[in-house]
């Protein structure tokens, strides 16, 4: 029992630390492709499924990144090809 519940946590912050490397680079090339004003108004809402759903605070801001949204998928392929799709909300 022990090593069953042992071998769950392990996994789990062995699946979580890979989440977070993950995101991390996602925010390097985002801060890279947006700048720096803009990537302050933009964070990361969620990375599933093959998409990233990033989150800004106005329609002006969603406007600006969707202007390098090929420029900001293309630059995160490079590093984790299973990205196929970014979406923009507003919220």
């Amino acid at each position: 029992m022990t090593t069953h519940i042992k071998n769950l946590l392990q996994s789990f912050f062995q699946d979580k630390s890979a989440r977070m490397q993950e995101r991390d680079g996602i925010e390097a090339v985002k801060k890279r492709v947006l700048g720096e004003y803009l990537n302050e108004h933009v964070r990361i809402d969620d990375i599933s499924n093959g998409k990233v759903i990033f989150s800004v605070p106005t329609s002006h801001f969603r406007y600006e990144v969707s202007l390098r949204r090929q420029q900001l998928c293309d630059e995160i392929q490079k590093i984790y090809p299973e990205i196929k799709k970014i979406l923009v909300r507003v919220g």
